[in-house]
């Protein structure tokens, strides 16, 4: 395609959308919408902080165990053979070799 018949292309697509007319919502839709803005704001909902600290501790919790396994896994070879032994599953071998840098 050169750059000609592009350029056309690209101004008929502009030019198909002159003559389209904009949506309208429904009136009704529109009061409904200024009702519930005149609404007047009411209490926020306000999460406890035995929650917020259960929460918290959790996610400390969990990085805590990633940190301890990943430590823990660092020297050993589990990652190589795992993905070995599914290499050889599925006859892959080469190309796990080659992913593993082996």
């Amino acid at each position: 395609m050169d750059n000609n018949s592009k350029n056309r292309w690209v101004d008929e697509a502009l030019d198909s959308i002159n003559n389209a007319y904009r949506a309208m919502p429904d009136d009704a839709l529109f009061n409904k919408i200024e009702q519930r803005l005149n609404v007047p704001f009411t209490k926020k909902k306000v999460i406890p902080l035995r929650i917020v600290s259960a929460a918290a501790a959790c996610i400390i919790v969990l990085i805590m165990t990633n940190i301890y396994t990943i430590y823990i896994q660092k020297g050993s070879n589990v990652g190589r053979d795992g993905a070995q032994s599914v290499a050889a599953y599925y006859d892959i071998n080469n190309t796990a070799n080659e992913i593993m840098g082996l």
